[in-house]
């Protein structure tokens, strides 16, 4: 019976976002939400913040940053739709307010439109 107890406490912390690996999916356009911070190390993502001063990612996450596939949306309307890896755009689309694309991220690498 202790062994089972045991089993059950550790298979519950590991599963717990605090401790174990946190990766949710994007469903319904509900998921994971982020805030861009900026810091004097440089940029840190945080679970709180303020929309219209923060960068806000709603989407799939690992390790407590964009992985996956999600959205990032900016304080002036703009927005991301597309790819990250570890918390860095690698493929998708760049949107203005209007919906007007300015940009194209294709294996990491820029194109204007």
């Amino acid at each position: 019976m202790k062994h089972l107890l045991l089993i059950l406490i550790s298979f519950l912390l590991l599963s717990s976002p605090v401790i174990g690996q946190e990766t949710l999916p994007v469903s319904g356009g509900k998921g994971v939400t982020l805030y861009e911070w900026e810091t004097s190390s440089g940029k840190v993502w945080k679970y709180f913040g303020d929309n219209k001063i923060h960068t806000k990612y709603e989407g799939e996450v690992e390790n407590g940053v964009p992985n996956g596939l999600g959205i990032m949306f900016y304080p002036d309307g703009n927005k991301f739709v597309g790819e990250w890896e570890n918390g860095e755009f690698s493929r998708g689309t760049y949107y203005y307010k209007d919906g007007t694309i300015e940009y194209k991220v294709v294996n990491v690498k820029t194109i204007k439109q």
